[in-house]
């Protein structure tokens, strides 16, 4: 399911549920992304190795989405 949230200006889509991300487990996140080997991944760790080079390490998971 999708979930739209309307935070004044900014439009947020939510796709909670049938995705999960290879690295963190999530099913929560503003986007799905993939990852250099084709894996889904969640916004978060997504972007954590495009800008480190690294895995999202799990100690930094959130459960909130901001």
């Amino acid at each position: 399911p999708m979930f739209v949230s309307d935070f004044g200006a900014v439009l947020m889509i939510f796709s909670v549920g049938s995705a999960q991300c290879y690295d963190c487990h999530t099913t929560a996140t503003p986007s799905w992304r993939k990852d250099d080997k084709g894996k889904m991944v969640c916004n978060a760790c997504g972007l954590y190795y495009k800008l480190h080079g690294s895995t999202h390490p799990i100690s930094m998971k959130s459960d909130i989405i901001r």
